[in-house]
């Protein structure tokens, strides 16, 4: 496609750098030719127009025109962005900022950045800055990374065109990473040399600029468009929720054999204190114990626990979850409690199928899992475990016994519907359920025993040997994976991810989502990415670093020996 060119001298826009009109860049477009040729046109018109009067509706109808072109952007930094939307590859586990394209957030950067804003005090404002500003930059490098490995081979061309570099993978990523670190050493300067009035309103910017979560771009216009649907989606949303109460710590966890799965190294691990996130999500690895019925109505694949897959081309591929290659992915979190900070570590599994149970079963589809999340006390000791299936759906929280005797003495007996004291009823929005007590001892390893096809959580409990309460009728070892790795995936020569730009995994849908979706929900049942999963309903975040504060009447003592935040 040739390069259109307009004889025009240059012009400064603001004082910016000179347009170089014969220097427009290329337009690559599913329109056709003559529509597309006569979309250049304009584009080169509007943006003609708007070189001469800096005017708002100018820029603005030029930026419109250009995007129906499908012209990707002259600033290479948003050429990145461009070509990752464009291509269905960007990062949906982390937030963009429209203010600054080298810093990227997840929940607890956001929390941190709320927190920056609330503080009255300079130092500690100046000191919050400069802590986030390094914190999202560390984040962006990665991820950015992620999309450029991602691209097609055409993708990775035409951006090696704006930025001047050659088209492979390595070089575009070294060309954006010192981009990146140079902006993050301005910001950083900044952020120590700026006005304090300035740096609030910088930081107001990255908060403004924020992009919504996947599931919350079109939740109004799902609720507006199906709202007629509502009422019979809100009784199937009940039904569930009793199905999910009536299903925890069934007498039939204990009584049915299990097939258990066991970390694959590290057992010299248990005894030992952890020294950093490696070790410490190594040393509570849990055992997983699958119930195995001796009769199905599906095929006993869908049970086994294993290592992710893609197969196909990078233009038709399938996810897939290898029962012979099982592993665990895991990845290391933060809890914020009180302005204390506490360490997570959190472990997810795949299941190749969720299968049906009952006749037209709408949960029914393919790949499934879940998630456990540990969080550890000042001391370094299981205080809560969590657990829910991949979607979001299901959560389920279990404590420390010690705990909830704690919150029992300092709150008082259980208040009406609740079964603990620590359970908290009357907030807006659904309670987190609390399913049961456990004690940690020395020297054990959580054990989670998961229902054979639902794959929803059973029971939690603490134990130095699994075969002891159950009847174990084999046993399989995972390795421990870590999260990043179901981003880069192998996909012919090059990686791909098993998640979608919408943070959901490809191809696995579930009916559950139609019969939602006048909730408002997005794709409710379909697996999704850690970063996008809510729980409840969606009435919380899983991520939220306060999310235990809010939803639970933890006692002080749990709280106050805790590290303060920097």
């Amino acid at each position: 496609m040739m390069t259109q060119h307009v004889k025009a001298p240059p012009r400064r826009i603001c004082g910016k750098r000179p347009i170089q009109w014969e220097q427009l860049p290329e337009c690559v477009s599913p329109f056709p030719k003559a529509t597309r040729r006569s979309l250049q046109a304009r584009t080169l018109v509007a943006f003609r127009i708007a070189g001469r009067s800096f005017h708002f509706t100018h820029v603005l109808t030029a930026a419109i025109v250009a995007a129906a072109a499908g012209c990707v952007p002259q600033r290479d930094d948003a050429a990145l962005l461009f070509c990752a939307d464009r291509e269905h590859v960007r990062d949906a586990g982390l937030r963009r900022t429209s203010a600054a394209w080298y810093l990227r957030f997840d929940a607890l950067r956001v929390s941190d950045l709320d927190d920056a804003l609330a503080t009255s005090d300079e130092a500690e404002l100046r000191h919050r800055a400069a802590a986030l500003c390094r914190e999202a930059g560390a984040l962006a490098r990665p991820s950015i990374e992620g999309e450029i490995d991602r691209l097609s081979d055409d993708a990775r061309r035409d951006l090696a065109s704006r930025t001047h570099t050659a088209p492979d993978a390595a070089t575009l990523k070294a060309h954006f990473a010192r981009r990146a670190d140079a902006e993050v050493n301005r910001e950083l300067a900044e952020a120590a040399a700026l006005p304090t009035a300035e740096l609030r309103h910088r930081l107001r910017d990255w908060r403004a600029g924020l992009e919504p979560l996947p599931d919350d771009r079109g939740r109004t216009a799902r609720r507006l468009l199906l709202g007629g649907l509502a009422l019979p989606a809100l009784i199937g949303l009940e039904q569930q929720e009793k199905r999910i109460l009536e299903g925890t710590e069934s007498p039939a966890s204990i009584e049915m054999p299990v097939m258990l799965w066991c970390p694959a190294s590290n057992d010299s691990a248990v005894g030992a204190t952890p020294t950093n996130e490696d070790d410490l999500l190594k040393r509570w690895a849990p055992f997983i114990a699958v119930e195995w019925p001796t009769r199905r109505d599906y095929p006993e694949e869908c049970d086994r626990i294993g290592g992710v897959r893609l197969e196909g081309s990078k233009t038709d591929f399938r996810v897939c979850v290898d029962g012979a290659a099982p592993a665990i992915y895991t990845y290391a979190s933060t809890a914020k409690l009180h302005g204390g900070r506490f360490a997570q570590a959190n472990y997810v599994w795949w299941f190749p199928r969720r299968p049906a149970l009952t006749a037209n079963d709408p949960v029914a589809g393919t790949i499934d899992g879940g998630t456990l999340r540990l969080t550890f006390d000042a001391a370094g000791r299981p205080a809560v475990a969590e657990v829910i299936l991949s979607c979001g759906c299901g959560h389920e929280a279990w404590v420390a016994r010690s705990l909830e005797q704690a919150a029992l003495r300092e709150h008082g007996p259980p208040q009406p519907g609740a079964d603990y004291a620590i359970e908290k009823r009357g907030q807006a929005g659904r309670p987190v359920l609390v399913s049961g007590l456990f004690d940690a001892a020395p020297g054990t390893r959580l054990l989670l025993t998961l229902a054979a096809g639902s794959h929803g959580p059973r029971s939690v409990s603490f134990t130095a040997s699994p075969r002891a309460p159950q009847r174990v009728i084999g046993e399989k070892r995972y390795d421990i994976l870590g999260y990043d790795a179901l981003d880069r995936l192998p996909l012919e020569n090059g990686v791909a991810s098993m998640f979608g730009a919408d943070g959901l995994v490809h191809n696995a849908g579930r009916a559950e989502g139609y019969l939602l979706a006048p909730t408002g929900m997005l794709s409710a049942g379909q697996p999704r990415k850690r970063g996008t999963q809510r729980i409840r309903w969606d009435a919380y975040l899983f991520d939220e670093p306060d999310l235990l504060e809010r939803t639970m009447r933890l006692p002080a003592t749990f709280e106050a020996a805790a590290t303060r935040a920097d």
